[in-house]
């Protein structure tokens, strides 16, 4: 009798065990039945791509978290003002590093945040720079700021590009670097970066040298994983964020974060748990 009963138990037991294996592989699989596609462009230390090896923050995160859960992850070379609309039909899965947007969250997710990266506006330290600035006052300026094409560097940016008058002091461009160099040689005032960071690793020599003037726009613009919602239901949407949200507490992203920041960058960019 009795070794009948242990028979049961182990059968019992091996049953328990091969149903929570299947759970397990059966929700991976469904998570991770194809490779993240996931979009990158050029914006140093978070997201760049040099002679084809992918590295920074952003890859970092995400790759770990792929770990993580069993799952691939496919790297894609897309303009920043792609990407939106990529993930909106679903060509891509998740957009790294994006900020919360009202008509974004109609095809996207948003849950947790995990970089703080308030926007700014840049000029050369001389004469002719502003000795304030803010983004309503800039229609009433006579100057010409560059900016990113889709790029949206604040909620309050986002209402004011609407104003003709406004969006006339933007010259846009579709890299970084055509801005910066513009900005170099006299051909625009100032121009908009998604955060001070930004302007440090692209503007070395002039940051490092106290040869630009740098005014925030906006004090919080946290940026997020984001998710389409053509890929993604919420529940599996937080199950990738639950795990962004570990690495955040047990410390390991903090780690990722010391490969590109000293301590006191590390501590303006991070989110509190």
């Amino acid at each position: 009798m009795n070794l009948l009963k242990i028979k049961t138990f182990y059968k019992s037991f091996l049953g328990f065990i091969l149903f929570f294996i299947f759970i397990k592989v059966s929700l991976a699989n469904d998570l991770c039945s194809s490779p993240w596609k996931i979009g990158i462009y050029d914006n140093p230390p978070f997201q760049t791509s040099i002679n084809e090896k992918e590295s920074g923050l952003d890859i970092d995160i995400i790759t770990e978290v792929a770990k993580k859960l069993d799952c691939e992850v496919l790297l894609i070379k897309i303009p920043w003002s792609r990407q939106f609309y990529e993930a909106k039909t679903g060509r891509l899965d998740i957009i790294m590093g994006a900020g919360k947007r009202n008509d974004r969250e109609e095809y996207l997710y948003y849950l947790t945040p995990y970089k703080n990266l308030p926007s700014v506006v840049v000029f050369m330290n001389n004469s002719k720079s502003p000795k304030a600035f803010t983004l309503s006052n800039l229609k009433n300026m006579n100057i010409t700021i560059g900016a990113l094409i889709g790029a949206v560097f604040s909620e309050e940016y986002e209402h004011l590009i609407k104003d003709p008058l406004f969006s006339s002091k933007i010259e846009l461009s579709s890299k970084t670097e055509l801005i910066i160099n513009k900005l170099r040689l006299g051909r625009i005032d100032g121009a908009f970066f998604t955060g001070i960071l930004e302007v440090k690793k692209l503007m070395p020599k002039e940051y490092n040298n106290n040869e630009l003037i740098i005014y925030p726009i906006s004090s919080i613009d946290y940026g997020y994983f984001a998710y389409s919602k053509k890929t993604f239901d919420l529940l599996k949407a937080k199950k990738i964020d639950k795990v962004i949200q570990d690495l955040n507490s047990d410390g390991t992203l903090k780690k990722l974060m010391k490969k590109y920041f000293n301590q006191n960058e590390i501590k303006s960019i991070s989110v509190a748990n």
